[in-house]
């Protein structure tokens, strides 16, 4: 069984086509791939635990304007959630039930904002979890 690199996209092409002219055995091609995929995920995992680390920073500051602007962001991502799929629809429902004509209600692009919370409620982080150790059990 081959050891599944297609998350990683081109870098996995990459990986693949050093390790297929460097070693022309299957065996060592799986090791090399499997070594180099180690050090890319160890690499990623290292910038996520620095990036850790000053965030954690970031929230000791004594400056409100330091401290507060991550807490500022989730809010604001908590408030367009809620309007989006509670808020919204509520009015929606109740326009109906009234029999009140009015315009559509203001809506945004949800596709811009759910990177943003996904990003801030850590789960980029998740899915290197995912990789490693999906490729630790060499499935």
């Amino acid at each position: 069984m081959g050891l599944d690199l297609t998350g990683l996209g081109g870098v996995s092409s990459l990986i693949e086509t050093i390790a297929n002219k460097i070693w022309p055995d299957k065996t060592e091609q799986e090791k090399a791939k499997f070594a180099l995929m180690s050090q890319e995920l160890a690499g990623e995992l290292q910038t996520r635990l620095q990036q850790m680390i000053t965030n954690t920073e970031e929230a000791k500051h004594a400056s409100w304007f330091v401290a507060g602007w991550r807490p500022a962001v989730g809010w604001v991502c908590a408030i367009a959630l809620g309007y989006h799929y509670v808020l919204a629809p509520f009015f929606v429902f109740l326009l109906h039930a009234f029999n009140v004509s009015m315009g559509p209600l203001p809506s945004f692009d949800m596709g811009e904002l759910m990177p943003l919370l996904t990003g801030m409620l850590g789960f980029g982080a998740l899915r290197t979890y995912e990789k490693i150790k999906k490729n630790g059990n060499g499935k």
